[in-house]
């Protein structure tokens, strides 16, 4: 396998250098050398860092890290609920264990094995590798609907070291479905519903906790930046509704509050810094996005109709409040792709496109269009500029990560690829794709146990690339 993988790198190298110079241009040497220190080198080691904005020396990739699956039958399935990058680590969380790699090595250099499987986590990693997750206190490697989630820990990514463990309060109610984790300066704060709490990142002491209320109660937090809460208020059904706070992380006290138009039928956090908030009006999916000011006033609203983008908001299970991963928020514009007709794939016609709205008018103001038979995404922002993913579907051309100039719509390469067989990697709904430290990251949220016809029996379940040059 090993050997196997050397010889891929070198063929995706080779493959990629035609398309590199079908872009037009070099990598911009001189623009990798002035955005190669990391932002996050001027914030503190407790603050959850931010896009380091590094770019590839080169963009032709080779495999930085995989996570094949060896063991799941035919007729099983497994959740990895989260995943994390640094600078030196790779990591991710499947059933209770936790697991870290090392670029360039294939088997695990640490394994961290919790009480219980592991319920929620958050996608924020403090500048010196810390990240939080929630596991149940029973024993076991799968989710039981039985079990409470209780447990937090807060664990070094590059180690897999425990820094500490508390059991939540009043969480007996607390499960998988209702369970949301995120990371603020220098805190962790968890709800479930019921309940809510925080804690000093550093030491584990709780700083204030919040239990379930008759009239609202703490659905879910936005971290980052700054603490967002999202409270449910009233009871299940057509008397539900929901307010959006700005939440003090050390005291837990609000200093603004929002209250979302009653009649919406579920509310999901974007952004905490902006204030972003999805809505479903009077539909299943998202129908409009809210940007709030620094007041918690309303500045604008996007409307982007039914079934029309993708936002992949919600789910059912590991955080259905700050989950919005499609949804790009930068500091003047929020970007969403669009979604492509499943016959488009067979066509010349592009099958996805990008749309940046402005934040303070929420009017679309620019679409990114896709090649074609190339669906492309959103996945961050890097400084002012937009990182999206690229897809191949021709056989031809390598898989891609572009950096978009917002203003001229001017494209670049940033990684150039070939993906794994397993076609749900390069799927928004299916995947969860990260860009850190001039990598790129496809983690599936389900693997499905491998069929008949899989001589291997390996199962794709994360890959990673990082630049060759």
């Amino acid at each position: 396998m090993k050997r196997w993988l050397s010889i891929c790198g070198v063929l995706i190298v080779v493959a990629s250098v035609g398309s590199w110079f079908m872009w037009g241009g070099s990598p911009a040497a001189n623009d990798a050398k002035s955005s190669n220190v990391p932002s996050s080198a001027r914030q503190a080691p407790d603050e959850v860092i931010k896009a380091d904005g590094k770019i590839p020396v080169n963009p032709e990739a080779r495999m930085a890290v995989e996570y094949d699956d060896k063991k799941l039958k035919s007729s099983e399935s497994s959740y990895l609920p989260g995943s994390w990058a640094t600078a030196k680590t790779f990591a991710m969380a499947q059933g209770s264990t936790l697991t870290g790699y090392r670029f360039g090595q294939w088997d695990p250099v640490w394994s961290t094995r919790l009480s219980g499987a592991i319920c929620s986590t958050t996608r924020h990693v403090t500048v010196d590798g810390r990240t939080a997750v929630v596991a149940q206190s029973g024993r076991g490697g799968k989710v039981n609907a039985k079990s409470a989630c209780n447990s937090l820990v807060v664990f070094n990514v590059n180690t897999g070291k425990k820094m500490w463990e508390v059991t939540l309060p009043h969480s007996d109610d607390a499960y998988a479905n209702n369970m949301n984790v995120t990371l603020t300066r220098g805190v962790a704060v968890t709800a479930w519903g019921s309940g809510s709490a925080a804690y000093d990142l550093r030491q584990g002491k709780k700083l204030w906790e919040t239990p379930g209320r008759e009239t609202c109660n703490d659905s879910g937090f936005a971290g980052g930046r700054d603490l967002l809460a999202l409270q449910t208020c009233g009871s299940p059904g057509d008397d539900t509704s929901y307010r959006v706070q700005k939440i003090d992380r050390r005291t837990g006290k609000p200093e603004w509050t929002y209250q979302v138009a009653r009649g919406v039928g579920a509310t999901y956090l974007v952004s905490s810094n902006p204030p972003v908030i999805a809505v479903a009006a009077g539909a299943d999916s998202v129908t409009d996005l809210i940007v709030l000011d620094a007041h918690g006033k309303h500045r604008s609203t996007m409307a982007l109709g039914v079934d029309r983008y993708v936002t992949d908001c919600g789910g059912l299970l590991f955080g259905t409040v700050e989950s919005c991963h499609s949804v790009i928020v930068g500091s003047r514009q929020v970007f969403v792709g669009g979604k492509g007709a499943v016959e488009d794939l067979f066509t010349d016609r592009p099958a996805n496109s990008i749309t940046a709205f402005d934040l303070d008018s929420g009017k679309p103001v620019r679409k990114f269009k896709s090649k074609a038979r190339r669906p492309m995404y959103p996945i961050q922002t890097s400084g002012d500029q937009l990182l999206a993913f690229r897809a191949s579907n021709d056989g031809r051309a390598p898989a891609a990560v572009v950096r978009i100039d917002p203003k001229t719509g001017t494209e670049r390469p940033f990684l150039l690829f070939e993906m794994p067989s397993s076609p749900a990697l390069g799927e928004p709904e299916s995947v969860d794709m990260t860009v850190s430290h001039g990598r790129v990251f496809f983690r599936l949220k389900e693997i499905q146990g491998s069929s008949k016809d899989n001589d291997t029996g390996l199962i794709p379940g994360a890959v990673g690339y990082e630049s060759a040059g």
